[in-house]
């Protein structure tokens, strides 16, 4: 078991962070169960059906003086169905402030 396990953590380029920040996605909307440098874990009640590069948009709510919109480019990595939609695991690839207003 601890082979499998170490094997997981190698596929891991960046730590973890829990964070509940909205996204936008081509399929709707949801809300971040963990962060990393390099992708994102989305839960969203609309299963992603695009292949190929996916556009998504992490709103940083608490920014001040008003929200940031960083827009994202990457990739599906893995979707889990879950009680309430998919669990969606998402890299990042690219990304940039798309503006500081909603």
């Amino acid at each position: 078991m601890s082979d499998m396990s170490s094997v997981k953590d190698e596929r891991r380029r960046s730590q973890r962070y829990p964070a509940n920040l909205v996204v936008e996605m081509e399929e709707g909307k949801g809300v971040t169960r963990n962060v990393s440098a390099s992708g994102v874990y989305v839960e969203t009640s609309e299963r992603p059906t695009k292949e190929g590069p996916v556009h998504f948009t992490l709103i940083l709510e608490h920014a001040r003086p008003t929200p940031i919109r960083l827009a994202c480019v990457g990739s599906v990595v893995r979707v889990e169905p879950n009680d309430n939609g998919f669990g969606v695991a998402l890299t990042i690839t690219s990304h940039g402030i798309e503006s500081s207003s909603p």
